[in-house]
C-alpha cells in the first residue's frame, strides 16, 4: 500500500468528517474503499465517534489487512495545519488520475499490439490518448500555497540517510530523498556496478536507511555477493578464495553487516519491482541496469526505455522510494575513456528528465596517451543535480577489490 492510501485511511479513521466529505477511490483501492464505506456505514450512523471504537468495528467485520499504527503514522506525518481536507482530496484525484491512464495506455497497447493498425484503431488510439490528458484532475491545487505545503511536508520527513559515498558529489547533492532518482551513466567495463556496489556500502552505514533492496538483472546472487566480499574484505576474487577455504574469512560478519540487503536476481517488469519493494517494506532501490528491465511496452528501443524510465520515476515518487539506477550510455562514449555528457543518455529514451542527478563514470586509462598517467583510475562527475552546483572527482580505483576512493577534486 502506497504512502498516499496509507495517508488516506488515517484521515477517514482518525478525522471522520473526511469520510462523509470525501468521493471514492477507484475501483482497485478495494481496502481503501472498504474503510470509507464503513466508517460512513456502520460506524456514523447515530453516534458519538470514537476512533477506537471505529478501529474495533473495523477489525471485527475484517475489513483491517495492515497494522493500523501505519495508516496513523503516514497521517500525522503528513498534516500540514488544519484543514487536510484538501491534501487528502488531492491524493485521491491523484490516484484515481494514474490508474485512469494506466488503464487507457494498457488499452493503447493492446490496439498497436494486435497487428498494423486499420485507420478506425488509429483513431481510437487518438481518442483514447486525449481522454489520457484529459484524465488529469481538473481541481488539481497549482497554487504557490500548496507548493509551499509540499516544502513544508518534504522538509518534516525525517533524514534518509542516503549518499552517494563519493565526498565532494555528497556535499553537492545533500541526502538523496525518497522520491528521488540517482542515474549512474558508463559504457561497459567502466565501473557502474562498483560504483553502485560503493553507495550500497555507504548506505548500510545509516540505520536509517532500512532495508535495501539490490535488483541486479545481469549477475546472480552469488556473483553480486562476491564482488561485495572483495570489497568487504579488502581482498581480490582468488586470494578472497584462497583464505575462504583456510577458514580466514570470517563469513558471519559479513552476514551481520548485510542483514539489512536484499539481492533480487530476477529480470522482472517495474511493477513487479514495486510489488517487491512494498510487500518487504523496503525504502531504498538499486536497479543494474535500466536496459535489463522487462518491458513489453513500445516498438523501439528508444520507446520502451522511455516507458521504463517513466514508469521507475514513478514509482519513486508513488511508493516514495529512493531508487538508485545504472544505464548504458550510446556509442559517443566510444571505448569508455570519452568524459560522460547528458547528450549520450539521449538516444537511450527521456533518462535526463526523469532523473534527479546523474553521474556518469569513464575510464581515463583507456586512451592510449594516457593510460600510464590515468592507470587505476575513474573519473566521475555530477552532470545533472535538481539542488544547483556540477562537479566531479578523480577516484582511484583497486583493480582487485574494486573499491574506489576520491582523490582529487575536478571542479
Amino acid at each position: 500500500m502506497t504512502e498516499r492510501e496509507l495517508v488516506i485511511m488515517g484521515a477517514v479513521v482518525f478525522d471522520p468528517e473526511y469520510a462523509q466529505a470525501l468521493q471514492g477511490l477507484d475501483a482497485v483501492y478495494l481496502e481503501v474503499n472498504k474503510v470509507i464505506s464503513m466508517i460512513r456505514k456502520g460506524v456514523l450512523d447515530g453516534a458519538v465517534y470514537d476512533p477506537s471504537t471505529a478501529i474495533d468495528y473495523l477489525l471485527a467485520h475484517k475489513i483491517l489487512a495492515i497494522d493500523i499504527s501505519k495508516w496513523q503514522y503516514a497521517y500525522s506525518r503528513a498534516q500540514i495545519g488544519n484543514n487536510n481536507l484538501p491534501m487528502i482530496m488531492k491524493y485521491i484525484n491523484e490516484l484515481n488520475a494514474e490508474k485512469k491512464k494506466e488503464r487507457i495506455l494498457d488499452e493503447i497497447n493492446s490496439i498497436l499490439k494486435a497487428g498494423t493498425p486499420t485507420g478506425d484503431a488509429m483513431q481510437e488510439v487518438a481518442e483514447l490518448a486525449k481522454s489520457s490528458i484529459d484524465a488529469t484532475p481538473r481541481d488539481a491545487d497549482y497554487s504557490a500555497r500548496s507548493a509551499i505545503n509540499e516544502y513544508l511536508e518534504w522538509q518534516s520527513e525525517e533524514s534518509t540517510g542516503l549518499h552517494i559515498g563519493i565526498p565532494y558529489i555528497d556535499r553537492l547533492t545533500d541526502y538523496i530523498n525518497y522520491g528521488e532518482v540517482v542515474t549512474y551513466l558508463g559504457r561497459p567495463g567502466t565501473g557502474k556496478t562498483f560504483l553502485m556496489m560503493k553507495t550500497v556500502f555507504e548506505c548500510l552505514k545509516s540505520e536509517a536507511t532500512g532495508d535495501i533492496a539490490f535488483f541486479t538483472l545481469e549477475m546472480n546472487k552469488a556473483t553480486f555477493i562476491e564482488r561485495m566480499m572483495q570489497m568487504y574484505f579488502l581482498e581480490g576474487r582468488y586470494s578472497l578464495k584462497k583464505k575462504r577455504a583456510a577458514g580466514e574469512i570470517n563469513i558471519d560478519a559479513f552476514d551481520i553487516a548485510m542483514r539489512r540487503l536484499q539481492v533480487i536476481p530476477e529480470r522482472i517488469g517495474v511493477s513487479e519491482i514495486a510489488s517487491i519493494l512494498r510487500r518487504k517494506k523496503i525504502k531504498v532501490a538499486f536497479i543494474d541496469f535500466l536496459q535489463m528491465v522487462d518491458e513489453d511496452f513500445g516498438n523501439t528501443f528508444y520507446e520502451k526505455t522511455t516507458h521504463v524510465v517513466r514508469e521507475i520515476k514513478g514509482m519513486a515518487k508513488n511508493e516514495r522510494v529512493a531508487v538508485f539506477l545504472a544505464s548504458q550510455i550510446s556509442r559517443k562514449g566510444e571505448g569508455g575513456e570519452t568524459e560522460v555528457t547528458m547528450d549520450m543518455a539521449r538516444s537511450s529514451g527521456e533518462i535526463e528528465e526523469l532523473s534527479d542527478f546523474m553521474i556518469g563514470i569513464w575510464n581515463p586509462s583507456l586512451n592510449k596517451k594516457k593510460g600510464e598517467v590515468f592507470k587505476n583510475q575513474r573519473m566521475v562527475k555530477l552532470i545533472k543535480n535538481k539542488r544547483g552546483s556540477l562537479g566531479g572527482a578523480l577516484l582511484h580505483m583497486d583493480p582487485d577489490t574494486g573499491i574506489m576512493h576520491e582523490v582529487q577534486i575536478e571542479e
